[in-house]
């Protein structure tokens, strides 16, 4: 795209790169400079991608804050990636101030102030990254200009996470700032997944047996299970089956009273204090006659 295009130097790190299939000699023989380069590095590996994508920039060279998401693309999505490697930068006069955050179950909205830092350079955005445990995540975000919040989404219920906030510069970027820890929220349950289901055809009981995997309780214990037997015709509810916990946790369910000859498909909830899960669906049968 931007092949031999001597004059092109622009920040690329906002692009949705998601249905990208190729970046094959994309940078060769253009003008993108180490910064604006290094910012589409950190930028694109903060973001849904595909794997294998292959990128040319030749003789392009990338600053080091920028080498782990460079790492993400190569490691995690298997891009590969033909560049000038890593080069040097104009160290900052500081790193930013270290962020808030606010969590939901699954995802943390990480704040900083406008002037999180004095940098002796003019700031072209923020990186957010993640860790667990002291382990880089795949979740980070990312701001460009002078952004002063962004969502990290994807992480897990009941998860304690570490948060640092990153500033790209002109002409580099800054250290890593002090992490901020903070645990996500609990949620519902996890859909129960149906493993198997029995028919039962006798002249006094026409029924069929579900049986579930217990789910992850995302940090509430599980009150009930809820299974629904729909009728394919018109996805209308016709019968209900209900376990309660605790003690005996069970999970099957038979549900009766159904018609010779039609066709059903089960969907299984699963609840604790705070709602019930996505259904469990499992395939359609049909009663025999």
């Amino acid at each position: 795209m931007f092949k031999n295009a001597s004059d092109f130097d622009q920040d690329l790190g906002g692009w949705n790169v998601s249905l990208v299939r190729t970046m094959s000699n994309m940078f060769t023989g253009s003008g993108l400079s180490t910064a604006r380069y290094s910012s589409a590095l950190i930028g694109w590996s903060s973001r849904v991608r595909r794997n294998n994508v292959p990128l040319d920039a030749p003789g392009i060279r990338y600053y080091p804050m920028a080498g782990k998401g460079r790492g993400l693309l190569i490691s995690s999505s298997h891009w590969v990636i033909n560049d000038g490697g890593p080069g040097s930068w104009k160290a900052s006069p500081g790193t930013p101030r270290q962020p808030i955050a606010t969590a939901t179950s699954r995802s943390v909205t990480v704040k900083w102030p406008a002037n999180a830092g004095s940098f002796g350079a003019t700031v072209t955005g923020y990186t957010v990254r993640t860790y667990k445990q002291g382990v880089l995540q795949d979740q980070t975000c990312s701001t460009l200009g002078s952004g002063t919040n962004c969502e990290v989404t994807g992480l897990q219920p009941v998860t304690t996470y570490s948060f640092t906030l990153s500033a790209t510069l002109d002409n580099g970027a800054t250290n890593e700032s002090g992490a901020v820890d903070k645990k996500t929220h609990a949620d519902v349950p996890d859909a129960p997944v149906v493993l198997n289901l029995v028919f039962s055809t006798g002249p006094l009981s026409r029924g069929a047996r579900v049986t579930w995997s217990t789910p992850k309780s995302n940090g509430r214990a599980l009150t009930r299970y809820r299974v629904e037997a729909h009728s394919v015709a018109d996805d209308s509810v016709v019968r209900v089956c209900a376990q309660h916990l605790p003690a005996p946790i069970r999970t099957s369910c038979t549900v009766r009273k159904l018609t010779k000859g039609s066709s059903y498909y089960f969907k299984v909830f699963a609840y604790n204090s705070k709602g019930s899960s996505l259904a469990g669906v499992s395939s359609s049968f049909k009663i025999a006659d």
